[in-house]
């Protein structure tokens, strides 16, 4: 992946009472760490593999969920991954209580992350169950 474009997508959703409603048009998904047209900082990126990142999770908060919300789901997939044909999964959390509006920054560490109690992680491709951040090619 290109550092200056990476492709990870990074998704919210609120699971909702009926599916109907999981489009909110008011729904909004925000971090602090990003910024549209720039790199992925080195503190997001994965140590391993050759890249020498802090594999730190994203701050993010979110706003304007659906009526009837029940949950919320964070996933990262990564499209542009070469070395699977069907892409990569950098991060799986499900079961974020409707009341969490926000992660801090390294929620998802392995060890001594701040996720809400009911959160469950899922497994990425690596094998855990954390925040795997994208290890982007050079160039």
């Amino acid at each position: 992946m290109n550092r200056a474009n990476p492709l990870c997508a990074l998704s919210l959703v609120a699971l909702a009472s009926t599916l109907a409603h999981a489009d909110a048009p008011g729904f909004t998904l925000t971090s602090p760490d990003f910024r549209a047209d720039s790199p992925i900082s080195e503190i997001h990126v994965f140590n391993g593999d050759g890249c020498t990142g802090q594999d730190r999770s994203p701050a993010l908060s979110w706003q304007g969920a659906p009526a009837g919300t029940k949950s919320y789901v964070i996933t990262m997939f990564d499209l542009d991954e070469r070395g699977s044909p069907s892409g990569w999964w950098h991060w799986v959390l499900y079961n974020i209580p409707a009341t969490t509006t926000q992660l801090p920054q390294n929620a998802a560490a392995e060890k001594g992350g701040k996720l809400p109690a009911a959160a469950t992680r899922g497994k990425t491709d690596y094998g855990t169950s954390a925040y795997d951040g994208p290890c982007p090619g050079k160039g």
